[in-house]
């Protein structure tokens, strides 16, 4: 049977959104407590590659600027030592504006109902052997564990 978000939308007994994360409790009839689950919307194949891109452009421009400055700040110092004070302004700057959430950038996506329901699907599949599909009476229940 193909897990669809209709096909579990019974067991669904919370679903939180936490920026790009989902966060689900399932549960069947009869069981004790919910089983928890997570699961991350990611972006589509063609909106992380204008992600990369994006960020490829604002990476370029910061350091056309460092480069420059740096170049800009080796003149006024002139010679060995406006070589050094080139290349420390260079490393000092590259420092400062180095994004660390750049990955972080690449995977951001606009969040739609669609890809919330695909990440509740990826969550259930991560725990769907707490569970079992009647095809009798086309219901979930849960799963005799032990």
């Amino acid at each position: 049977m193909e897990i669809t978000y209709d096909s579990i939308k019974s067991l669904i007994v919370e679903e939180k959104l936490d920026g790009q994360q989902v966060h689900v409790a399932f549960k069947a009839p009869g069981q004790e407590a919910p089983i928890s689950a997570m699961s991350v919307i990611m972006p589509d194949q063609s909106e992380m590659m204008k992600n990369v891109g994006k960020t490829a452009v604002k990476q370029g421009a910061k350091s056309g600027i460092i480069s420059m400055l740096s170049r800009f700040v080796g003149g006024l110092v002139g010679g060995t030592a406006g070589s050094i004070a080139s290349s420390a302004t260079s490393q000092v700057a590259h420092t400062a504006t180095n994004n660390p959430n750049a990955g972080q950038d690449v995977l951001k996506t606009k969040i739609t109902p669609e890809k919330q329901q695909k990440a509740v699907v990826d969550a259930f599949k991560t725990v769907q052997n707490f569970f079992t599909f009647d095809s009798e009476t086309n219901q979930w229940k849960a799963a005799q564990l032990g």
